[in-house]
């Protein structure tokens, strides 16, 4: 084979594999910290790309059809725990000080699903950054979890 052959094929086949990773990294719907289908509760920050989450009992919540879900998280001393609870069933998450794509449930059945991350621990274990949820290409993002009717009324 002549050389400006087999540099043809090199690039041929470098640009095949950038076309095969850069069609994986579309195949994932992102959704942001401040779409509207994740329901956010107690002491969040929004600043700039990310969610600041503060105190134990803050969390994040959202309905979905598919069978895994991910999110970008940055712990900001490493210290921070959170349940992630999916259709009920808990595990613990421990993020770290670099920003990264955390599994939070995979080869879940085909069907609808709920995921709530829980932050478990106090203020003085420093803040997390959330980012974003990511899903597979063909999920579906759905309403947000209503509030329960507790009787008690807050007025500012």
């Amino acid at each position: 084979m002549s050389l400006l052959l087999k540099t043809a094929a090199r690039c041929l086949f470098a640009g095949f594999f950038t076309v095969l990773f850069y069609s994986q990294a579309e195949a994932q719907k992102v959704v942001s910290f401040q779409d509207t289908r994740v329901r956010a509760t107690g002491r969040i920050a929004y600043k700039g790309d990310r969610s600041v989450l503060y105190y134990s009992g803050t969390s994040l919540e959202v309905n979905f059809t598919g069978t895994s879900v991910k999110a970008t998280l940055k712990d900001e001393r490493g210290e921070n725990y959170f349940n992630v609870i999916v259709d009920g069933k808990t595990v613990v998450l421990h993020p770290d000080t670099v920003k990264r794509l955390y599994t939070l449930a995979s080869g879940l059945s085909a069907g609808n699903h709920t995921l709530q991350l829980y932050k478990r621990t106090e203020w003085s274990d420093g803040n997390t950054n959330f980012y974003n949820f990511q899903f597979d290409d063909n999920v579906t993002i759905l309403p947000p979890p209503g509030y329960e009717n507790t009787g008690y009324r807050v007025l500012w």
